[in-house]
């Protein structure tokens, strides 16, 4: 069991699509990788802010993604998917 550090680029998302005229933004996921590799995420940078997750509300498989609907220590909720082809984090608002 092993905990990973990873900085992926970002695209702010809505209903799975990039919209036109969003910016880009990247963060750091850190995330557990134990039987398989970003098992589940820990904590993630976004906007210049380190945001650790107090708990998963969900978690899905999508084709080639794992999606987890998360909550952070100060009660925001996001939603997280990493695109396994792509190797990269999404964070969809």
């Amino acid at each position: 069991m092993a905990i990973s550090e990873i900085t992926f680029p970002l695209f702010t998302l809505r209903r799975g699509r990039a919209q036109k005229g969003m910016a880009l933004d990247k963060i750091e996921v850190k995330c557990y990788s134990g039987h398989t590799y970003a098992q589940r995420p820990i904590a993630f940078s976004w906007q210049d802010e380190e945001h650790k997750i107090s708990r998963i509300e969900k978690e899905w498989l999508e084709p080639g993604k794992k999606c987890f609907s998360v909550t952070t220590e100060d009660e925001k909720l996001f939603e997280l998917c990493y695109n396994e082809a792509q190797d990269q984090w999404w964070l969809i608002n």
